[in-house]
C-alpha cells in the first residue's frame, strides 16, 4: 500500500512526463532514452495510462483510460470529471444499464481493438460524411464489444469473469 506522498510523488513525476512530447518536438528526438519500442523513455513506468489510473482512484476509486497522454487531456479529464461527479441519476433503467457497462468495462476496452478497423470500414461503406466518421465509428465499435461481453457474461459468467475481467 502506497502513502499518500508516495502517490503525489508518481503524480508529480507524471506530470512532468505529460510534457515529453513537446520535449522531444522542440529539443531532441532521443531524449530520456525515447526509442521505437519506448515512448517514454526514461520515464516508461510514469508516463502514459498509469497517471491517469493513479489520479482516478485517488480522486473517487475510478478508473479512467485514455490514449493521448498531454496536458490538454489531462486538462480535458479533469473537467469532464468534475463535470459528471455531479451528476445524479435516478432512474433504475439508466443505473441498471450503467452498471453493466461498468461491468463490462474492461472486457469492452479489450474488445474494442479487434472491432474498430472493421466499424470504420462500415462507416466508409455507409458513406457517412467525414465529419462524422470517427463519432460513427466509435458508438458502433462501443455497441458491437459490449454486446459481445455482455453476451460472454449472460452465457458463461464465470468464464467471463476470467476473460474479460
Amino acid at each position: 500500500m502506497s502513502t499518500l506522498k508516495q502517490k503525489q510523488l508518481f503524480l508529480a513525476i507524471w506530470a512532468v512526463t505529460l510534457f515529453l512530447p513537446y520535449a522531444y518536438t522542440f529539443f531532441m528526438p532521443e531524449l530520456f532514452g525515447l526509442c521505437a519500442w519506448n515512448s517514454f523513455g526514461t520515464f516508461y513506468y510514469f508516463a502514459g495510462f498509469n497517471g491517469y489510473l493513479l489520479l482516478g482512484y485517488s480522486e473517487q476509486e475510478m478508473e479512467l483510460f485514455f490514449l493521448y497522454c498531454s496536458p490538454n487531456v489531462v486538462l480535458m479529464t479533469i473537467a469532464l470529471f468534475l463535470i459528471v461527479r455531479k451528476i445524479k441519476i435516478e432512474s433504475e433503467s439508466i443505473i441498471a444499464v450503467l452498471a453493466n457497462i461498468t461491468q463490462c468495462g474492461l472486457g469492452i476496452y479489450m474488445a474494442h481493438y479487434f472491432v474498430v478497423g472493421f466499424c470504420y470500414a462500415l462507416a466508409d461503406a455507409l458513406a457517412v460524411p467525414v465529419s462524422l466518421r470517427i463519432p460513427v465509428t466509435a458508438v458502433i465499435a462501443f455497441a458491437i464489444s459490449w454486446a459481445f461481453v455482455a453476451t460472454g457474461y449472460k452465457v458463461a459468467p464465470k468464464w467471463a469473469k476470467w476473460i474479460f475481467g
